[in-house]
């Protein structure tokens, strides 16, 4: 993640250069024709400005989408806009170790997408072409956050009765259990599992997590945990013997759970060559609204192919309001911004009053 300082400088910068691209641009659209002529070059326009500066790339790369509607909200003061983003990710290798052909295998891996995305947009491809997936959506998590006053390094950290639910969605796999400390996956000790429901959905646990750093102020931690449908009953976590180091003034503060925005994808590979390394492409939407149906495999042993996610960080995500479809004829612009997975395509839409 950026550093907010430069964040807002960014986003004070854009602000005056808005601005002065609006007043430049207002009297273009107070003579608009019937026919909108001249709406196809402001929308060109506008998102080629926004596509250059370096405050746009920062909120597409943060997955900053409440930003979205900052970025348009002077265009959507004057005409009905839409705004859509298409992520495509190069974050995936997979390699076949095998001196054979491989044909059909699937593969399977958990992922962490931002929240607000069009679940049904997500897609795997390589320079082949897409592929068949199932994306089972069986992850749950409690937000935690942390406080403290002074920096902290090297440490193990005990909480108690921590209250796991799957709001009856399945059984809790206890072996599944993992804990993010600003975004980074630290070593878990599971020191008490006990079940609180026939059916296994809910739980009460008490664990002791490793810290190699807190930072002075405000700690962003997560505790992730998936049922028994899950891809994590193939690949269980690994739980360590950590023992508990006492912090003076240190403040927890536990959400309650919640359904995740992280995911189990599973993806057909149509064929992979002896020892052949595949770059695949990881793709979704955001600001649409597809409707599709997935396939449904059947996973009962891991696959020989290996499988290298290049970035699964956490990710915030969030909505923005520029997302709705107007009546009317549409004009439709799109710019390609390059971000450092891989580029994101930008489309704006826009409609006359």
């Amino acid at each position: 993640m950026k550093g907010f300082t430069r964040m807002t400088e960014a986003l004070i910068s854009l602000i005056i250069l808005m601005f002065v691209f609006l007043q430049v641009t207002s009297s273009l659209l107070a003579q608009q024709s019937s026919e909108d002529v001249t709406l196809i070059p402001l929308l060109s326009s506008y998102l080629n400005t926004m596509s250059r500066l370096d405050s746009t790339k920062e909120v597409l790369e943060n997955y900053d989408f409440p930003q979205i509607d900052f970025l348009f909200s002077k265009l959507a003061e004057r005409i009905p806009i839409k705004v859509e983003l298409e992520y495509n990710l190069k974050n995936i290798e997979i390699f076949n170790p095998t001196n054979q052909t491989l044909s059909d295998q699937i593969i399977a891996f958990t992922y962490n997408f931002p929240s607000g995305i069009d679940e049904n947009s997500i897609r795997i491809a390589s320079e082949e072409g897409e592929y068949q997936i199932e994306v089972r959506k069986v992850w749950f998590r409690i937000p935690i956050r942390i406080e403290t006053p002074t920096s902290i390094e090297n440490g193990n950290i005990t909480i108690d009765d921590l209250y796991l639910d799957t709001f009856g969605e399945g059984k809790i796999n206890n072996r599944s259990i993992k804990f993010f400390v600003n975004g980074v996956k630290a070593k878990v000790e599971l020191r008490n599992y006990v079940e609180l429901s026939p059916d296994g959905s809910k739980a009460k646990i008490n664990i002791t997590f490793n810290i190699p750093e807190l930072a002075a102020g405000l700690n962003k931690c997560y505790l992730y945990y998936s049922t028994n449908d899950s891809i994590s009953t193939l690949f269980p976590e690994t739980y360590f013997s950590l023992e508990e180091t006492t912090f003076p003034n240190l403040t927890i503060l536990v959400g309650a759970p919640e359904k995740s925005h992280t995911f189990d994808i599973l993806a057909k590979v149509p064929q992979i060559g002896a020892y052949e390394r595949k770059d695949l492409t990881l793709s979704f939407k955001v600001g649409t609204s597809e409707r599709r149906v997935f396939g449904k495999f059947n996973l009962q042993n891991p696959s020989s192919l290996i499988v290298n996610l290049l970035e699964n960080s956490i990710k915030d995500g969030g909505s923005y309001i520029a997302t709705k479809t107007y009546s009317g004829k549409a004009y439709v612009y799109e710019t390609t911004v390059s971000i450092d997975e891989g580029f994101v395509k930008v489309r704006l839409y826009g409609w006359s009053r």
